[in-house]
C-alpha cells in the first residue's frame, strides 16, 4: 500500500495502491534509421532504432560523445526549454516525447536509441514519422515478460490552473482538456483516448507540436528555436494557422495527448489506468510519473 499523494504540500493524502500487469516484452524487429533537425538546437543529427534483447530496456546512446543513458526518471533534466529531456553525468538527450510516446503505444521495451547530437530531430513536429517506420518493420515479441504499472485507487494533483487524475482502468486511456483563453477559435479542445497501436496511429501520432506567436516570438528572437520553420509544427497568430492546415480541427489536444503519453514513457513501463489531464504539460506530466514511480515502490 502507498499513502503519497500528488496532491501539493497543504492537500489531504489519499490512499494510493498500484499493482502489477504482466504483458511480453517487445523490440523492433529491424533497425530504423532517420536523419533530421533538432527544434531548438536547429542542427542535423542522425537518429537510430536498434533491436535489443529482453531484459535490456530502453536506452538512448550519444555517439558522439561515446556515453549512454538509460530511460529512467532518475535522469530526467530539470533544465529544458519546453520539451522533456535526460542529463547523466553531463550528457544530455532532449526532445524525446514524441519518440517515447510512439514507443510506449507500440509497447516496446528494448532499444538501443543512437544519436550523434543531442536533440532528437522534430521531423514535422509529430509522431508520425515513427508510427510510419514502426509499422514498416514490425514490432517482434521476446519471451520474458515485462511488468506494468496498473492503478488501483485514484490519484490527484492539482497546481494553480492544472489538474492530473489518475484512475483505474483496464488499459492505457488518456482524457485530455486543453484551454487556452487568448484564443477565441482554439480557447478550449477535449478528447478522450484509449492508447494502442491502431488508435494512437489514426487518432494522435499525425498531430504536431504548436506554438502561440504571442507566446513564442520572444524565444525565436532569442535565439531559442533556431530549428524553427514553417514545415516544422504549427504557428498560430490572431486565431489562424499561418503555416500549414490542421490535420482535424482540434489537432491541438491530440498533440497534448501526445506529449503526456511520451512523458509517462519515462516509467519504463508499459501503463494500465485512466489519465485525466486538464492543462498540463511536460513539468507537470513528469510530476504524475514520478508519483506513480514512487507509489510503486521500485525503481524504473
Amino acid at each position: 500500500m502507498c499513502t503519497k499523494t500528488l496532491a501539493a504540500s497543504k492537500k489531504r493524502k489519499k490512499s494510493v495502491t498500484l499493482t502489477h500487469t504482466q504483458t511480453k516484452q517487445k523490440t523492433l524487429r529491424n533497425a530504423i534509421h532517420f536523419q533530421g533537425v533538432g527544434l531548438f538546437s536547429g542542427q542535423e543529427t542522425t537518429l537510430s532504432l536498434i533491436p535489443q534483447k529482453e531484459n535490456t530496456g530502453i536506452v538512448f546512446e550519444r555517439l558522439d560523445l561515446k556515453k549512454q543513458i538509460p530511460l529512467s526518471l532518475e535522469y530526467l533534466d530539470a533544465a529544458t526549454f519546453n520539451c522533456t529531456g535526460l542529463s547523466k553525468d553531463g550528457v544530455k538527450v532532449h526532445t524525446i516525447e514524441h519518440l517515447l510516446s510512439a514507443l510506449l503505444a507500440y509497447n516496446i521495451s528494448n532499444l538501443l536509441i543512437q544519436i550523434d547530437n543531442q536533440e532528437i530531430p522534430i521531423f514535422d513536429g509529430s509522431a508520425k514519422v515513427f508510427v510510419d517506420e514502426i509499422e514498416k518493420v514490425g514490432v517482434c515479441e521476446l519471451d520474458a515478460i515485462q511488468e506494468g504499472i496498473q492503478i488501483d485507487t485514484p490519484i490527484f494533483f492539482s497546481k494553480e490552473d492544472v489538474t492530473l487524475i489518475a484512475l483505474p482502468h483496464p488499459s492505457f486511456k488518456v482524457s485530455y482538456t486543453f484551454f487556452y483563453p487568448k484564443s477565441k477559435r482554439f480557447s478550449s479542445q477535449f478528447l478522450s483516448v484509449d492508447i494502442n497501436p491502431q488508435t494512437f496511429k489514426e487518432e494522435i501520432s499525425f498531430a504536431r507540436t504548436f506554438a502561440f506567436y504571442d507566446d513564442i516570438a520572444p524565444f525565436i528572437e532569442m535565439g531559442l528555436v533556431k530549428g524553427a520553420d514553417f514545415e516544422r509544427g504549427l504557428l498560430i497568430k490572431n486565431d489562424k494557422v499561418q503555416n500549414n492546415s490542421l490535420h482535424r480541427e482540434d489537432e491541438l489536444v491530440r498533440h497534448k495527448i501526445l506529449d503526456l503519453v511520451g512523458d509517462l514513457a519515462l516509467l519504463g513501463k508499459p501503463l494500465f489506468g485512466h489519465i485525466v489531464a486538464i492543462r498540463s504539460g511536460h513539468k507537470t506530466n513528469t510530476v504524475l510519473a514520478r508519483q506513480l514511480q514512487q507509489c510503486e515502490g521500485v525503481n524504473v
